[in-house]
Parts: C-alpha cells; structure tokens; sequence
C-alpha cells in the first residue's frame, strides 16, 4: 500500500504548497496531469494523498466526483487540509456521505424548471374575477 499524492495545477493553492502538504503526509510520489492519470498509476490498495477537497477540482461538484472516483477504483483518500484519512474507521463514511450529496444534488438540478408556475388563460380569468 503506497501513498501516491495528486497534485492539481488548476487548483487555487499552488503546486508547491500542495507538493509539499502530500509528501509530508508521506505520499512517495506524485501524480500530476490529471484523475485519469493519476489512477491509472495507481496499484490496488494504494492511498490518493491530496491537500484538500478543494484541490481535487474547480467546483464542488467537480471535487465530489474525483473523490468518488477514487473510491469507485478501490483507492483511499487522505486529504491533509481538513484532516480526513479514509484508511480510519471514522473516517470510512466520507465516500458514502459525498455519495449521498452528489444524488441529492443531481436530483435538484432534474427537478428544477426555474420561473415561476405557468397559468392557464382559466385561472388567470378567475383570478381576474376574483380580485
């Protein structure tokens, strides 16, 4: 099991500073370029190490789904900002909590028509009527 640490160029904090936070929480290398790339690198058991959720992409959702790309390819994930390390009992709910808020998200956005509720010529007579 090796700790193989993701480095995001397009993330807001810079590639050092996220170099440096993954070899120091013991990645013994470093996958640049890329999810596709860095799983692709990665053998069956090792440990994704990346400095924070929000490294792993540009928006929320972006970051949920590398994140659950990660777990569907049968990796951990320790991301060293906020201290999560999925290798720990207590931390093992992370993938299914963000699974949970990426359904609940994805069923939003179907449901949502935006604007208002169209009226029928109908209703709006008989509230005509009515006023």
């Amino acid at each position: 099991m090796a700790k193989v640490g993701y480095i995001n160029d397009r993330a807001s904090e810079s590639v050092a500073a996220q170099s440096r936070k993954v070899r120091s929480a013991g990645a013994s290398r470093i996958a640049e370029g890329g999810i596709r790339i860095l799983l692709g690198g990665c053998n069956p058991g090792d440990v994704v190490v990346a400095s924070s959720l929000a490294s792993l992409g540009r928006t929320s959702d972006e970051a949920v789904a590398v994140t659950l790309s990660v777990h569907d390819a049968g990796h951990e994930l320790v991301l060293v900002d906020e201290g999560i390390d999925t290798t720990e009992p207590a931390h093992a709910a992370l993938f299914q909590h963000l699974a949970a808020v990426a359904s609940i998200a994805k069923a939003r956005k179907r449901q949502h028509t935006g604007g208002k509720p169209k009226l029928s010529d109908t209703d709006v007579a008989r509230a005509v009527g009515m006023y």
